[in-house]
């Protein structure tokens, strides 16, 4: 028997098989692609902090301790139809510090997406770009809110835009790929009213490059108040466990350049270390996390420590460079089998009482955290 004929008289026994016994048969509705994705979290927060006497908030707390409660709750919802794709991510907060409570909800992401084909994708609503290499902050990302330093993996509202995008992959060597954006944003008082002092009409684009496994991407900001930014930022891997990355961003109107440099480093014992140098020209507000000019921020976190599954530990420094002062912070996290994570943590604020973290409210504070992903 030839070769052919063995492998139709073994597949006819496989199918006839499968059809006698129905404890093998597909059901193609089990398997079948959903319409939509959903997800999110909830969580919970607890903050023991000690008061710090030289902080300018310090006589709005009567004690020389206060907690601080926070319940959080987030939904993305992913709904597609043809080349259609809809999506939202609605978010709730409610935050107690002793007797003061108050609480929040609001849409942080609420848009429509059309690909005409794989190359070609129309975005309208309100959403966040998320344009930049870095991880605590990023300078040309002058389309969206700044990150929290000490959480910026965390959702933030995005703007009300309108945004074209090309995409192209090549068949190259040195050039793999390519794409560009181009974005239009208003703002006055009833659309992106927290987006600028003034009315405005921004447009912006970027231009994306994978380039001999690099990635480059290039920002042109202009508005009708003549401000005009750009920048770049790159990231590149030396090695597969090796990554460095760094940003620049200019604003032409201004002197108000701004860069960042970082790396990310995995060592054969899963400790991640990730460190990155922040330099502004121009002292930002005091109401941002980050307002002075230079800042050195650098955490390290090792995977199961002391071969403890499924915990990992942290430590995290943000330093001041131009006051001296830092925060430093060491916790520790375990995550169960049920999609929920444990968070806890001890932070410390340091420095004299002039400078950024020695006036802190609190002088330390003892945190834990409760989530739950679904």
């Amino acid at each position: 028997m030839s070769i052919s004929l063995r492998v139709t008289a073994l597949l006819s026994f496989v199918v006839l098989g499968l059809s006698a016994n129905d404890d093998y048969s597909f059901d193609f509705e089990e398997i079948e692609v959903k319409p939509y994705k959903f997800g999110g979290f909830i969580k919970g927060e607890h903050k023991y902090q000690n008061t710090n006497a030289n902080s300018p908030k310090y006589s709005s707390i009567n004690d020389s301790s206060f907690n601080t409660y926070i319940g959080q709750v987030e939904a993305d919802l992913d709904y597609y139809l043809d080349s259609f794709t809809f999506s939202t991510q609605l978010n709730a907060n409610y935050t107690k510090i002793d007797d003061d409570s108050d609480e929040e909800s609001n849409a942080f992401q609420a848009y429509v997406s059309y690909s005409y084909n794989q190359n070609h994708t129309f975005d309208m609503g309100k959403k966040s770009l998320k344009w930049g290499k870095g991880y605590f902050a990023n300078p040309i990302a002058v389309l969206d809110r700044d990150k929290d330093p000490s959480d910026p993996e965390a959702s933030r509202e995005g703007y009300i835009l309108a945004r074209y995008s090309y995409n192209k992959s090549l068949q190259r060597d040195d050039l793999k790929n390519i794409s560009f954006d181009t974005v239009y944003l208003k703002s006055d008082e009833n659309i992106n009213n927290d987006f600028s002092s003034k009315s405005s009409r921004v447009i912006a684009f970027k231009a994306y490059f994978l380039y001999m496994d690099t990635d480059i991407d290039i920002i042109y900001v202009s508005n009708n108040e003549a401000n005009e930014k750009i920048g770049f930022d790159i990231s590149k891997n030396l090695e597969t466990n090796f990554e460095i990355h760094g940003e620049y961003k200019k604003e032409n109107s201004i002197n108000n350049d701004e860069y960042l440099l970082g790396l990310r480093y995995l060592t054969e014992s899963d400790l991640t270390i990730i460190s990155e140098y922040l330099y502004r020209e121009s002292i930002q507000s005091s109401n941002l996390a980050l307002y002075d000019r230079k800042y050195l921020i650098t955490k390290l976190s090792q995977k199961e420590p002391f071969e403890i599954l499924y915990s990992t530990l942290y430590v995290k420094n943000t330093l001041n460079i131009e006051d001296s002062s830092h925060q430093d912070s060491i916790g520790v996290i375990y995550e169960f089998s049920n999609n929920i994570n444990l968070d806890i943590s001890y932070l410390k604020n340091t420095g004299g009482a002039n400078t950024q973290f020695g006036k802190k409210l609190a002088n330390d504070l003892l945190w834990s955290q409760l989530k739950w992903n679904f």
